[in-house]
């Protein structure tokens, strides 16, 4: 998680999914995107740079797991799915809301800035959800 409003995000959803007895997917977007879609490589990751991208997509895969074991230990009856994407997380999260029955996502207000009151990926999905939404605010 890598703010406030992650935070509050995450405890928010997993309060929802114990609520509701329901599985909760949690999507990390990774900071590297691929230029072109995810799709299993036939050939092993052999160059320097291959490796060391490797590597970096199991730590951000490995961070995203440890940020919310805390919230697992608290909720033990929730079932967690998570994932790593590597798409834009309004795209990634849009396409979840087919199938969820809650979309829950962290939000900052952003002071002395023209445009919708929350973050690109709020207003997306606030605009585009095939379910509710709810916004968490920072609380710091």
């Amino acid at each position: 998680m890598e703010s406030d409003a992650d935070e509050a995000a995450a405890a928010c959803a997993f309060q929802e999914a114990a609520r509701r007895g329901d599985r909760l997917r949690v999507l990390h977007a990774a900071t590297h995107r691929h230029i072109t879609p995810e799709l299993p490589s036939p050939v092993a990751a052999t160059s320097p740079g291959q490796l060391r991208q490797a590597r970096n997509d199991r730590a951000e895969e490995a961070v995203a797991r440890f940020s919310i074991a805390r919230l697992r230990e608290v909720h033990p009856q929730v079932e967690v799915d998570s994932r790593t994407v590597r798409i834009g997380p309004a795209h990634a999260l849009l396409a979840g809301t087919r199938e969820a029955g809650v979309v829950v996502v962290g939000t900052r207000r952003r002071a002395g800035r023209i445009g919708p009151p929350v973050g690109a990926v709020a207003h997306v999905l606030l605009q585009h959800s095939h379910c509710p939404v709810v916004l968490v605010p920072a609380t710091g």
